[in-house]
């Protein structure tokens, strides 16, 4: 290597210098030359082997083993990583390497990548790195190695000799590194064989590699104040300490070393050894300084530390280690009863109760004698003395002791009445402890019982610990006990061992230590202690569990018991009485029998008892309960069967010998072989069913063979008797029917022969009936003698009816065809019309003459109309049927009456009264007087059926009248029983005020329709009198309910209002003439209520109508007053115009009580449900208002709610305003303008109130985008509105993030309000950088509605004011509370609509959005009112409204200068919109000339310029007015259409 003209640089710090990177040159040497053995390469190709071992080779055979755990610096990508590549941190897989050495031998030459390796892993400069890979190697010139040893050099120059033509100098060397390099770079050339070295000083931070060059003769004195140091040459390094052996370390050797150090360093273990080990010391020695003090404390308290208590505390607890092994219940169990079990348990206690005492006595003799000695030893220390047994020396002693003994006696004395005094206070507490102790182990000892209790229900048993027997209930099986009762009882057990437990003597209580423990009141009560033990209740619990969980699973065992179980429920419902009457055939029985056998056969298999988990379920006592019923049952149902048997013989045997008598007999004549013949076939129909009977009989004893019955000998003989009696039958029915055979043709001759007989005596009847009396027309008025000649007849003709029923009956058992006897019809027929004729005669005759000869006025008419109708029409049709003289005579009666009955019925009229039979009379030319009775024959002997037209108009008269009284009839009694219903008002007491009256008013207008159409009435002249009296009587009655009701409305509406002292106190006039009105009213009510008949009211004339209409006028009065009254109150404050009279007289009469008017300040201020007062001496002082949705807002300034309401209402408005402004401005100032601050914002956001940070983001929103805009104008960034878009956007994402995150509803709400807004803002953005708007003057940037603050602009201090602007427009911010309230989504038609309004209130005119229903019309004109904060008052219109509700509603919105949108506005009538016009254009001039204040409707008002009026209108709809031209003219129209859902539908 040629060194001519290098000088050495050394490095400018001790640390290692960057990383070399992949793809750099080579790296340099310190004299900028590359290194010439730059080929280091891995072991092997490089690679990395399978161990984690890496070998690096250099040119001798020294080896370097590195630990790749420790190295967490080296960079292990993969097992085929080579190091020439960058290097980067481990990765966590890689940090766990297992601890593998990596070998780097000297075999290779150096690459770039090992010098890179050595210089980032090893913190080594680029030529330590070269000393490093080459210690031992070939130097430079030469081909010379190292000596192993490193004390020589073999080949090369000489020692101390300069390379040829080349000089040196001196080298700067100041550190151990620099001395390194220096020997790497010219190794034994240089004429400096060697340099001295000490340890630089590192304070605490320990590094003995770190070397720093000295001058020589420092050495002797050690450098700076150390006596070793280091001499340094190319061989290595020299540790000179004095005393000692020197030390030599090659310099590979040591630079390894150095390495490794550092590598060791690097590890944070190492790295904070130092600290880690102070701390580490620091914190034990805390700890044990506290763990000392504590230690002292306890020696000092704890009472096995003290000489009078060791001993006996341990005795105590032993003791109670004795009572914990007292046995409270015995566990050794057998099967019990459950009433046994208790016994046995009670037992136990009793024994265990004696334990307990005979402990308790050695506790109290323990601690007494403790209280003894205790007391004893500071007794005797109070006096001087010593106890005996610490006596330390007689008063002869002490007088040959010398001065120490004397000073340790005393230092002992001393220490014993400190000991005295301690353990004289711990006395108290030490008696407690025993009394701790004594309630701990009982305590214990019951759950450590109740725990073993538990485990032995929970081990595996053969048999049961309760016995429970199983019996059968109407609804399942019961067992006894249930688990109920063996619950109960193991609670009431329990209970019984706490109590004996409880019942303990205690040591606290006892009389000898009373003088030493004063307070026993929070003395541990053991029922409690256990009680509230949460493992004792578990213990409780899981037993309980146990019993229900065994219990359950016996349920389920007991269900194969159900199989019995019909044996129960048969006996509860069988009763043999009723069974033995029932009907039972053979199968019945023996299906019976065959059940109650088979129900003894599974008695005979039940079990007598069963496990299950701690209960023995016992069921023999249910087998013998169901044996019994089953045997008294088969018992009884054979002794059945035996009766039935013997009952059934003998009758079946009584039926054989009365049908083979029936059969032996031999009949001659026709009638009795008739007979005969008819009762062989009803035998032989029955002989099924007799031969069935007989089987079933048979069948019964086969069955009480079967169930092995003995049956008596008398029952075999009646049953053979049966038997033989049945073949007898057989043989008798077959000799009867040999008889049938033989004589049946000579009785069928005899049977025609008397059918022929029969036939000629009906012919002969039905030939009288056509003759004689029947048709003779002079029995007309008198037939009875025809009557009963056809009563013989019929007698007859029965008589032949029979016998032809008798002929048929033999025909049809003979088997013959039967003869149909036609002479026989005919016959009857005729008869049934002759007799119906005489019999109609009859009847007519007989009603004729009761028609006649009858009081007429008793008559029924009707009924006689109808009864000849009937009669004309039968006769006619019997006239046609017969058509002889006497139906021809009674069908002329009957024609003759029915021609009368016209006047009859008109005569018969129920309506006909004196009055109109005495002008009948006279027209008779009779004579008449009052209750004149007469009869038909009367009338028609006098001639009435000559005056028809008479009657009729007589009895149209009757009936017109009779309609007419009726009604008036209807009307009086209506009145009667209609009576006025009273209520109470306001559960006032004597107090009333009518009920619903639209019954009375119905029935008033219904009567007086009626009453009108009677007087019009032809038929009126009988009623007229009486039917004005009642007109006049009802119209005086309706006066008076319009007035009574007119009254009673404005009574109510003024009675609440003057009921208010405030009220009372300000209208003094009007309140003094409505006391005189209440006054009356009242006495008039009260009267009413008394006697509530309507038409007792009007009695007394019109007094109660004049009485109501001299009230209605003063009330009037009041109420025009009062008007007047509200008007001054309403000009006071605007805001009481949007009021209705009664929400605002209801403020005004509670003025007195300023939080009274919390319900109402909803419909004052739109946002604000409530206000906030102060407590106490604050009551009255307003200091903030809440929205609907809990946001709350603080007043700057606290606003006193004194004196009238309108005037600190007033003064709240202003606070209210006042307050807002300052949020406003503070929010601006604190506005985060850089940094993440600005994007997030939550902490500023959630700091004001919601309408504030939506006003103040806009402010800034316009104020940034006018600055990018004047970048871009002014050429110094022309993508500042892209920047600013982006910025836009993080913070809208953070909003968003932030929104779905855990916030409040209200904080919720405010950032969707927000979001909705900025979303509008980030469209607006993207839209002037597509349209490249880079100017403050392009339009579609001066189109939008922005927000500035404008310093020095405030109308409410010089600080600043908000504004917004819109094209040319200018609005000044009205800080109206808008609350936390949801913001409309704003799309392009939104952005249209608020430019149209804006221009229009510009130029001091109205808006007026049309369009269909659902476009938006008032809701995007509300939200510009929110975005201006201008309070905004929606009004729907109807065609009701005239132009004075308008007038006041203007008027109110012109001094509040509030804006109004009326919804539908052309509903309004034409009339009234065109007074609104003239109304509209009036305030419209006003604002143009700039007037304070101007004459509205004859009134001088105040004017506020933020007036605004807005309508909206829904063209074409059906009942809309087309609004005047000069309406049309005060407004601005704007057409709105459906918006873009989809910008909606993405917020």
């Amino acid at each position: 290597m040629d060194n001519r003209n290098v000088r050495f640089q050394p490095p400018s710090s001790k640390r290692s210098r960057p990383v070399s990177k992949a793809g750099q040159s080579p790296p340099k040497n310190s004299s900028g030359r590359r290194m010439k053995n730059s080929n280091l390469s891995p072991v092997g190709g490089g690679r990395l082997s399978e161990r984690g071992m890496l070998s690096l080779s250099g040119g001798s055979d020294q080896m370097f083993n590195f630990n790749a755990q420790d190295l967490d610096q080296f960079h292990l990508a993969s097992k085929t990583k080579t190091y020439g590549s960058p290097v980067r941190s481990p990765t966590k897989s890689e940090a766990s390497y297992p601890q593998e050495e990596m070998v780097l031998s000297q075999n290779v030459s150096p690459t770039p990548g090992a010098f890179s390796f050595l210089r980032d892993t090893m913190g080594m400069t680029s030529a330590s790195a070269d000393a490093a890979m080459m210690t031992g190697a070939e130097m430079e010139g030469g081909d010379g190695m190292m000596d192993p040893d490193g004390m020589g050099m073999e080949g090369g120059a000489e020692d101390g000799a300069l390379p040829v033509g080349g000089t040196a100098e001196m080298p700067e060397m100041v550190t151990g590194e620099d001395a390194i390099n220096f020997f790497a770079l010219y190794r034994a050339t240089s004429s400096v064989k060697f340099v001295h070295l000490v340890r630089e000083h590192t304070g605490i931070n320990f590094r003995p590699y770190d070397l720093k060059v000295i001058p020589a003769a420092e050495c002797e004195t050690g450098g700076a104040g150390s006596d070793q140091y280091f001499t340094m040459s190319a061989a290595g390094l020299v540790h000179v300490r004095p005393g000692e052996p020197s030390e030599f370390v090659p310099l590979g050797e040591w630079m390894r070393q150095s390495t490794l150090f550092n590598m060791l360093r690097s590890i944070r273990f190492f790295k904070y050894y130092l600290h880690s080990k102070c701390f580490t010391m620091w914190h034990q020695n805390v700890r044990f300084k506290l763990y000392c003090q504590q230690r002292a404390k306890l020696k000092n308290r704890m009472f096995l530390a003290k000489e009078s208590f060791c001993e006996p505390l341990l005795e105590l607890k032993k003791e109670m280690l004795d009572v914990q092994n007292v046995a409270l219940l015995d566990l050794k169990m057998k099967i019990f009863a459950a009433s046994d079990f208790v016994d046995h348990q009670q037992l136990k206690r009793q024994e265990a109760a004696k334990h307990f005492e005979a402990c308790m006595e050695k506790v109290q003799s323990t601690v007494q004698k403790v209280c003894s000695d205790v007391t004893t030893l500071a007794r005797s220390t109070d006096n001087g003395e010593a106890p005996l047994d610490l006596t330390l020396a007689s008063m002869t002693e002490k007088k040959n002791m010398s001065m120490v003994a004397l000073k340790k006696e005393e230092a002992d004395r001393r220490k014993m009445l400190r000991r005295a005094e301690q353990e004289a206070d711990m006395l108290s507490d030490f008696i407690r402890l025993a009394d701790y102790v004594a309630v701990e182990s009982l305590v214990q000892l019951i759950i450590n019982t109740m725990e073993d209790f538990k485990e032995e229900l929970h081990k595996p048993r053969k048999q049961g610990l309760f016995e429970t027997t199983v019996k059968f209930a109407e609804e399942g099986s019961v067992f006894t006990p249930n688990c109920s009762a063996i619950q109960s009882m193991i609670s009431v057990m329990t209970e019984a061992m706490i109590s004996s437990v409880a019942n303990v003597t205690r040591v606290l209580f006892l009389r000898p230590f009373t003088e030493h423990v004063q307070r026993m009141s929070d003395a541990p009560n053991i029922n409690e202690i256990v009680r509230a033990s949460v493992h004792f209740r578990r213990i409780c619990k899981a037993i309980d569990e146990k019993i229900d969980t065994d219990f359950a699973e016996a349920t389920k065992y007991v269900v194969e018991f159900d199989k019995v179980r019909p044996i129960y429920e048969y006996n509860l419902k069988w009763d043999f009485e009723v069974y033995r009457r029932e009907v039972h055939t053979v199968k019945s029985l023996q299906e019976e029998m065959d059940k109650i056998a088979n129900w003894e056969r599974e008695l005979d298999r039940m079990r007598a008892y069963q496990s299950c988990g701690i209960l023995q379920v016992v069921s023999r006592h249910l087998r013998s309960e169901m044996q019994p019923l089953t045997a008294d049952k088969m018992v009884a149902l054979k002794s059945l069967v035996k009766d039935l048997a013997r009952h059934h013989c003998k009758e079946q045997m009584g039926k054989y010998k009365t049908r083979v008598s029936k059969l032996s007999q031999r009949p001659q004549h026709l009638k009795d072989f008739a007979a005969q013949i008819e009762a062989v076939a009803q035998l032989q129909a029955e002989e099924k069913v007799l031969f069935r009977h007989s089987q079933m009989v048979e069948q019964m004893y086969k069955l009480l063979q079967d169930y092995e019955v003995k049956v008596l000998s008398d029952d075999l003989v009646q049953l053979e008797e049966l038997r033989a009696f049945q073949q007898s039958y057989v043989e008798e029915l077959e000799a009867a029917a040999s008889y049938k055979s033989e004589r049946m043709p000579e009785m069928t001759q005899q049977l025609d022969i008397s059918i022929g007989n029969l036939n000629d005596a009906i012919r002969d009847i039905g030939s009288s009936l056509e003759e004689g009396v029947y048709i003779n027309a002079s029995f007309f008025d008198d037939p009875q003698p025809v009557l009963s000649e056809l009563a013989a007849v019929k007698a007859k003709l029965d008589n032949v009816d029979q016998r032809c029923a008798q002929y048929s009956a033999s025909q049809r058992l003979f088997d013959i065809t039967e003869y149909k006897y036609p002479q026989l019809v005919n016959a009857k027929a005729v008869y049934d019309r002759q007799e119906g004729l005489w019999n109609m005669i009859n009847d007519w005759n007989e009603h004729y003459d009761s028609w006649m000869n009858s009081p007429f006025t008793e008559l029924d008419v009707e009924e006689i109309n109808k009864e000849v109708q009937v009669y004309f029409k039968d006769s006619f049709s019997l006239h046609k049927k017969l058509g002889n003289d006497v139906s021809m005579k009674l069908k002329d009666k009957t024609s003759d009456f029915k021609s009368k009955m016209g006047v009859i019925l008109e005569l018969g009229n129920p309506n006909m009264r004196d009055r109109h039979w005495e002008k009948i009379f006279e027209k008779l030319g009779q004579a008449w007087y009052p209750a004149m009775e007469f009869s038909l024959a009367d009338l028609i002997q006098f001639g009435i059926l000559n005056f028809s037209e008479l009657v009729t108009e007589q009895s149209a008269t009757a009936s017109g009248e009779a309609q007419l009284e009726k009604s008036l009839e209807s009307i009086l009694h209506g009145w009667d029983n209609t009576e006025f219903i009273t209520l109470n008002h306001r559960d006032q007491k004597g107090v009333f005020i009518l009920g619903a009256l639209e019954e009375i008013f119905t029935l008033l207008e219904d009567n007086q329709v009626t009453l009108q159409t009677m007087m019009g009435s032809r038929f009126i002249s009988g009623v007229q009198q009486e039917v004005e009296v009642w007109e006049k009587k009802l119209a005086l009655l309706s006066e008076t309910l319009d007035e009574w009701t007119q009254c009673q409305r404005n009574w109510m509406y003024l009675e609440t209002i003057f009921s208010a002292e405030d009220i009372q106190k300000q209208l003094p006039v009007e309140a003094q003439k409505f006391a005189m009105v209440d006054k009356l009213w009242k006495a008039n009510l009260k009267a009413c209520n008394e006697n509530p008949n309507v038409i007792a009211s009007i009695d007394a004339g019109d007094k109660l109508l004049r009485e109501f209409q001299h009230c209605n006028k003063t009330l009037e009065d009041v109420q025009k007053s009062l008007e007047d009254y509200l008007q001054t109150k309403r000009m006071a404050f605007p805001r009481f115009y949007f009021l209705s009279n009664d929400d605002l007289l209801e403020i005004l009469s509670q003025t007195r009580d300023p939080h009274a008017v919390q319900p109402h300040m909803g419909k004052c201020f739109d946002a604000i449900k409530s206000i906030n007062f102060g407590d106490k001496a604050q009551r009255a002082t307003i200091l903030g208002y809440n929205d609907p949705k809990t946001e709350s807002v603080k007043l700057s300034e606290g606003v006193e709610a004194e004196g009238p309401v309108e005037t600190w209402l007033l003064a709240f408005q202003a606070g209210m305003v006042r307050s807002l402004y300052d949020n406003m401005k503070a929010s601006v100032l604190s506005y985060p303008e850089h940094g993440q601050k600005s994007i997030e914002r939550k902490e500023w956001l959630f700091s004001y109130p919601a309408q504030i940070g939506i006003a103040v983001d806009q402010i800034i929103w316009s104020d940034n985008m006018a600055k990018a805009l004047i970048q871009m104008e002014n050429g110094e960034n022309m993508n500042a509105v892209k920047e600013f878009l982006a910025f836009s956007l993080e913070q809208l994402e953070f909003m968003v993030s932030l929104v779905r995150g855990d916030i409040t509803r209200g904080q919720r709400g405010l950032c969707g309000a927000m979001i909705t807004i900025d979303v509008h803002a980030r469209d607006v953005t993207r839209g002037l950088i597509k349209k490249n708007v880079d100017r403050q003057t392009d339009f579609e940037w001066t189109r939008q509605l922005r927000y500035y603050w404008e310093p020095n602009q405030s109308h409410l201090d010089q600080e600043g004011e908000c504004t917004a602007k819109q094209t040319n427009t200018r609005f000044l911010y009205a800080y109206e509370y808008l609350g936390n309230s949801p913001r409309l989504v704003i799309t392009p038609l939104t952005d249209m609509c608020y430019m149209t309004l804006t221009g229009a209130l510009h130029l001091k005119l109205g808006g007026a959005p049309a369009g269909p229903a659902g476009t938006g019309k008032t809701e995007t004109t509300k939200d510009l009112g929110k975005a201006l904060a201008v309070y905004c008052v929606v009004f729907n219109c109807s065609d009701g409204l005239d132009y004075k509700i308008m007038g006041r509603f203007f008027s109110g919105l012109a001094q509040q200068g509030a804006w109004a949108c009326f919804d539908e506005f052309n509903r309004i009538d034409i009339e009234v919109l065109s007074v609104i016009a003239q109304q509209i254009l009036c305030i419209q001039q006003a604002l143009i000339t700039n007037l304070v204040e101007f004459d509205f409707e004859g009134t001088m008002i105040p004017l506020n310029t933020n007036f605004g009026v807005f309508i909206t209108m829904n063209p074409g709809y059906a009942g809309r007015t087309e609004l005047p031209d000069n309406l049309k003219a005060l407004f601005r129209p704007v057409a709105m259409m459906v918006p873009d859902y989809r910008l909606i539908a993405e917020i």
